[in-house]
């Protein structure tokens, strides 16, 4: 039995009373993660404002990435 499907076992075995306070400490489990995906992707940008490179604004199609990473579009 997988994890997930322990938890949805061990949620049958509470009262209903008990079901509103397990949902949300599951929500601010949620609500944490998403706020470190945020600070995670804050911190990308600021690495990459700070960096010096010359070449850090340059682009290429999507053609030419597919192609060096030896996909066929």
């Amino acid at each position: 039995m997988s994890e997930k499907e322990q938890i949805i076992k061990l949620l049958d075995t509470f009262p209903d009373y008990k079901i509103g306070a397990i949902l949300t400490f599951i929500q601010g489990m949620k609500f944490d993660e998403d706020l470190e995906e945020d600070a995670y992707c804050k911190r990308l940008l600021e690495k990459y404002l700070k960096d010096p490179s010359d070449d850090k604004h340059d682009t290429v199609t999507i053609e030419e990435f597919a192609e060096s990473e030896g996909v066929t579009l």
